[in-house]
């Protein structure tokens, strides 16, 4: 999903000889949308959560890459649209489901600040 937006976003520019501008507006976007995602997933999950930004963005980047890879296999992705919306949508389900296999299953073995 925006991974993917990302590395056409990097072969257009380096194949059209573009600046690195393009290149560096999705990634700024790529993590606005997991910090808001996190965020909000953590918001969401009962559980308690370290207020960090940096773990924010790490949910929700994690969440993006979960709730993308299941969106696209479940068939929802055409549903939803590629637009931020529903980016931010997908990666803020695939947050909290993030969360809710991270507090579920593995906070005991590893004990990460998010």
């Amino acid at each position: 999903m925006i991974i993917e937006i990302i590395l056409l976003n990097l072969i257009i520019a380096i194949y059209l000889g573009e600046t690195k501008l393009k290149y560096i507006m999705g990634l700024l976007i790529w993590l606005a949308i997991g910090f808001v995602a996190g965020a909000v997933a953590k918001g969401i999950t009962p559980q308690k959560e370290d207020p960090g930004w940096i773990s924010s963005i790490i949910v929700g980047i994690s969440g993006s890459i979960l709730g993308g890879f299941l969106a696209g296999v479940i068939g929802i992705r055409r549903m939803i649209g590629h637009g931020i919306f529903g980016d931010l949508i997908v990666a803020i389900v695939g947050a909290v489901l993030f969360l809710y296999i991270y507090h579920k299953y593995l906070s005991k073995k590893f004990k990460l600040p998010i």
